[in-house]
């Protein structure tokens, strides 16, 4: 959580992989089973309004499909949804911890696959 004068900015993740996580992440991805729940994990919470950050290399690794489902996520070297935004009103009052919970909340999946893939 980054609170500035006028925005908010929320993130989760991993901004970085270590050498051994990113060879565990990449299995995971290409994965039909892990691979799909991430997938299912990111579209959730684009659809909450964040952006997913972490894509470095230009091209899919060597010894995964570039063509596979999930290309895109194949060429992140971390993976941390995120954004940022104005601060919302709830912020400035009692309810201020209720709503940074509700907003941590949304970015739960994309955690909870990182601890059951890559941790």
């Amino acid at each position: 959580m980054r609170l500035g004068a006028q925005r908010l900015g929320i993130a989760a993740g991993l901004r970085g992989f270590t050498p051994a996580q990113l060879k565990t992440y990449r299995e995971a991805v290409a994965d039909d089973t892990s691979g799909k729940a991430l997938r299912r994990a990111v579209d959730k919470v684009r659809a909450e309004g964040f952006d997913l950050s972490g894509e470095h290399y230009k091209r899919v690794p060597k010894g995964f499909d570039p063509e596979h489902v999930n290309a895109d996520l194949l060429r992140h070297n971390a993976l941390m949804p995120g954004r940022d935004a104005p601060i919302p009103e709830e912020m400035f009052g009692p309810k201020a911890t209720k709503c940074m919970v509700q907003e941590f909340k949304k970015l739960v999946p994309i955690q909870r696959w990182l601890i059951e893939n890559v941790s």
